[in-house]
């Protein structure tokens, strides 16, 4: 059986999304206030637009499961 592998594009937009979701669900059932974090993501993907910067790129690809496993060298 082969292990599916997502790409770091592919968990960051699943990241967002859940927090997104979570930040309009918060706002809805605990407090309006909850909108603000919706906003700072909005801003976050619109600076990454501009940019091609994206900090929760960064953060997601330093993640243990990103991490490529060393090989040892062989030896002789």
């Amino acid at each position: 059986m082969r292990k599916s592998v997502w790409t770091v594009e592919r968990q960051v937009r699943l990241t967002v999304g859940i927090l997104v979701l979570t930040s309009v669900a918060l706002a809805y059932f605990v407090n309006i206030a909850w909108l603000f974090m919706t906003t700072f993501i909005g801003f976050g993907l619109v600076f990454a637009g501009f940019t091609s910067v994206c900090p929760m790129e960064g953060l997601i690809s330093r993640c243990p499961w990103n991490r490529t496993k060393a090989t040892p060298a062989h030896q002789s």
